[in-house]
């Protein structure tokens, strides 16, 4: 397809070597497709593993990005980042994590969070071998090259190619999602919300098969909290916004002084009051709870009622059924679930083994006192670092 980029040759699974390139940019002046060097405000310094975005991207959802926090999301390192909203950048841009400077562009962004991410972990979620890989480098270049070209150019195009890829699987690489997938969805303008993803359907309303694959990726959880957080950011600046994925998801507006939770998603919020019930509810507790089941209900998610039942010499029966019947007619509070800390000491102690053996724990038998007195004076136990996990298992057990 001359206008709309090369679609993907037939026999090899991927698209065309040099078809479908992209107008260079002038001498000196990279692309933006590229990833342009950025405008950064001289006074404005870029912590590691810090994302920023300028706040009004969304006059071209290109600018946003999607794939790099679609991949922290997809490896669970999502939590190692800070992505704030910053007007003083003209382009999202990423701290390296070792200080050394910043990275400009989705897709190099993107590259890099997948190369820090550990390596069970992106091989669970993502199609990431050594061979898919090489595949899926001209699938990105590939998508790259679209996004030069004229908006109804650029979705015929993806709409061809995805439409002849896609007849006989669900996803482009592999029997996964990949940053194959990730690259031609952005190439369309990231179709997760409803206005965008109206649009775009309504243009590949031809092309059952690329249809379907935009509605698997749109709806996919992931994705949609990588788009709340490329539109709000951690959600403490007046220009955070709420996404709306879909008409059934529409949320009430947010109670004034209220901020969108970071990254949450309709469906998806989980909140939890954890009390310990060895007396009764106080003002402190009254507020955590309120909070935490507004949120809940707000992202139309669950609320857990956690008792925190672990020092049984101060917890008594009276002091629970006295939490229980406040939150129901004091605060109108009606937890989905209640669950019991107790209930989970199995768990809590092979997760505490495995953090011995792993090396990320050791135990500590100095006495209480000289502990204490140690703390305030920030002095490190003496067996952080010459304990061996077999010497903390034989404490622990």
């Amino acid at each position: 397809y001359k206008s709309g980029g090369a679609a993907p040759a037939a026999t090899q699974g991927k698209p065309a070597a040099g078809a479908g390139a992209a107008t260079p940019a002038p001498q000196g002046k990279p692309s933006a497709a590229k990833g342009a060097a950025p405008v950064l405000n001289a006074n404005l310094s870029v912590d590691p593993l810090q994302l920023l975005i300028h706040p009004n991207a969304p006059s071209s959802m290109l600018d946003r990005p999607f794939m790099a926090l679609a991949v922290a999301v997809l490896t669970n390192t999502d939590l190692d980042l800070t992505v704030n909203l910053e007007p003083r950048v003209r382009h999202a841009l990423l701290g390296l994590e070792d200080g050394s400077g910043t990275i400009v562009g989705d897709l190099a962004m993107a590259r890099y969070l997948l190369n820090r991410a550990p390596t069970e972990t992106k091989m669970n979620c993502l199609a990431c071998s050594n061979t898919s890989m090489a595949v899926q480098d001209a699938w990105m270049e590939y998508a790259q090259s679209l996004t030069q070209l004229q908006e109804d150019q650029r979705l015929k195009g993806i709409a061809m190619t995805l439409e002849h890829a896609l007849q006989t699987r669900s996803y482009l690489v592999g029997h996964k999602l990949s940053m194959a997938d990730l690259a031609l969805f952005a190439a369309l303008g990231w179709p997760t919300t409803v206005e965008i993803k109206e649009k775009v359907l309504n243009a590949l309303a031809d092309y059952p098969c690329a249809t379907r694959w935009v509605r698997m990726l749109a709806c996919h959880p992931a994705l949609q909290k990588a788009t709340q957080l490329a539109m709000s950011g951690d959600g403490s600046t007046n220009t955070a916004t709420e996404v709306v994925f879909g008409t059934s998801t529409t949320l009430e507006p947010l109670v004034p002084g209220m901020n969108p939770l970071e990254g949450a998603t309709p469906g998806n919020v989980v909140t939890r009051f954890p009390p310990e019930p060895s007396g009764y509810l106080h003002i402190g507790h009254a507020k955590a709870v309120l909070l935490n089941d507004y949120y809940a209900r707000h992202y139309k998610g669950r609320l857990i009622l956690r008792f925190d039942d672990t020092n049984p010499t101060k917890e008594k029966q009276e002091f629970q059924q006295s939490i229980m019947d406040d939150l129901e007619h004091l605060l109108n509070v009606h937890p989905n679930v209640v669950t019991y800390t107790s209930d989970y000491f199995g768990v809590i102690q092979q997760m505490a083994l495995k953090l011995i053996a792993d090396g990320n724990a050791f135990m500590d038998d100095t006495p209480q006192e000289q502990m204490k007195e140690e703390r305030a004076a920030r002095i490190e136990s003496k067996y952080r670092n010459t304990q061996t996990p077999e010497e903390a298992k034989q404490l622990f057990l």
